[in-house]
């Protein structure tokens, strides 16, 4: 069995229209504002109507007194006269003193603060030992341990020394261990 609308005639597919407000649909807003009114024209004898708001003001008002204080434009007749002061021109001497750079030393070259970029030496430190002394005793019964000693062969493995190119002094070292 199966369910089927009714087919929709073309009057039934729209809504339904809205009730007419002269025809008794909807009744007329109660309460609100009053509709507006038109004034008079102005007669003679009368100051034209101002604008809304208030009326300008008619003077302005002294600033209110502050206790304590002379009002202003007073002098005192007993008060001896302001003397002129002198200004001496003052000299400020900025030394910057010397800045100390903390700089990371890693296996990368770095930049000084002359301008210069350091020169990297690769000396044998902690790290390429215990690696040949894994790899001995990972090797001994094959007894081939003497691969173990490549590690030192290994720059990856190595501390490294930063070296100012100029003056050859270590300025830097970076242990990996």
């Amino acid at each position: 069995m199966t369910d089927t609308a009714p087919p929709l005639d073309e009057k039934s597919s729209y809504p339904p229209p809205y009730p007419n407000p002269q025809e008794g649909g909807y009744p007329p807003p109660q309460g609100g504002y009053p509709p507006p009114q038109s004034y008079p024209p102005p007669q003679e004898g009368y100051p034209p109507p101002q604008q809304g708001g208030y009326p300008p003001p008619q003077g302005s008002y002294p600033p209110p007194q502050q206790q304590g204080y002379p009002p202003p434009g007073y002098s005192d007749p007993q008060a001896p006269p302001p003397q002129q002061q002198q200004s001496a021109a003052t000299t400020v001497v900025v030394q910057q003193q010397p800045v100390e750079v903390k700089v990371a030393f890693r296996d990368r070259p770095v930049v000084l603060p002359d301008g210069n970029t350091t020169v990297l030496r690769y000396k044998i430190g902690l790290l390429s030992w215990i690696v040949v002394g894994i790899v001995c005793l990972v090797t001994l019964e094959c007894g081939i341990c003497c691969v173990g000693f490549i590690a030192l062969l290994i720059d990856g493995l190595k501390d490294v020394e930063h070296v100012h190119p100029v003056t050859g002094q270590v300025v830097g070292v970076y242990k990996r261990i």
